[in-house]
């Protein structure tokens, strides 16, 4: 089994510590400043009940793999490609909010918290579900395509997609996001792809390449390039998508506790 290991991490606390700390901004006052500390505050002062969602279904799904065991929990609802051409397509989703230990666990859940709060303060509640949606869909596919003999689980699609819009917001928000916001973003794309052709044996590149371009391309269209303004606006059309989002998530997660623990070896 390849696990899909986030290995970026620890680039990724360094980055929410840069924009921690603080008290006192609102939405109106957010865009006037360009000092370090005011987006800081803002993330810091958010209630992200979006990534809170994701990061309960993580738990969840857990919880349901330590009842069952580990093996057991990984035959029922892995990304087994040869299930997947045989018709077991929930897989394609079930192994995002499965695990392959302890540690992969631990490693992603707190880049989930680091970056999630991110994107959902510096974006919007919706933009954390469907980005999180599509690019853990698009790593899942891509390792389908790309390595059709590997079995993989893991959240670090979703997670690498994240970033990948983290990376699109740097891009069309420098004037109002720290000067090494987009900096710290590339270097931690830089340290997990080295790491990922490093380990390549224990790393599902093709899932981690999936998730960061489904976050980025979900970047180039909820971010408008001509609007200079944070937090990001909840249009109509992003707040429907982030129901329908919310909707297959936890449609997914259920699903995925439901094969865990019926699964009979």
């Amino acid at each position: 089994m390849v696990a899909l290991v986030l290995v970026g991490v620890l680039p990724s606390i360094r980055t929410f510590k840069m924009l921690r700390g603080l008290a006192g901004v609102t939405a109106d006052t957010f865009g006037d400043s360009h000092h370090f500390s005011r987006p800081a505050l803002w993330v810091a002062s958010q209630n992200t009940i979006g990534t809170k969602i994701l990061a309960g279904g993580m738990i969840a799904v857990g919880a349901a793999q330590v009842r069952s065991g580990m093996e057991h929990s990984l035959y029922a609802a892995a990304l087994i490609k040869d299930l997947v051409r045989a018709g077991e397509h929930f897989r394609l989703f079930s192994c995002i909010w499965l695990h392959g230990g302890l540690l992969h666990f631990g490693l992603n859940f707190m880049a989930l918290m680091n970056i999630g709060r991110m994107v959902e303060a510096l974006g919007n509640r919706a933009l954390v579900l469907i980005v999180f949606a599509v690019s853990a869909a698009m790593g899942s596919m891509f390792s389908f395509w790309l390595m059709p003999h590997i079995t993989s689980v893991g959240a670090s699609g979703g997670i690498m997609g994240l970033i990948g819009f983290l990376a699109v917001l740097g891009q069309r928000r420098r004037g109002l996001l720290p000067s090494g916001f987009g900096r710290a973003i590339w270097m931690n794309i830089a340290f997990i792809a080295a790491l990922g052709l490093a380990a390549f044996q224990m790393v599902d590149n093709a899932a981690h390449l999936g998730g960061l371009v489904g976050g980025a391309v979900c970047g180039l269209i909820f971010i408008p390039a001509r609007e200079k303004k944070l937090p990001i606006a909840v249009t109509p059309m992003t707040d429907s998508l982030g129901w329908i989002s919310f909707g297959l998530i936890i449609a997914s997660v259920a699903v995925t506790v439901e094969k865990v623990l019926s699964y009979v070896p």
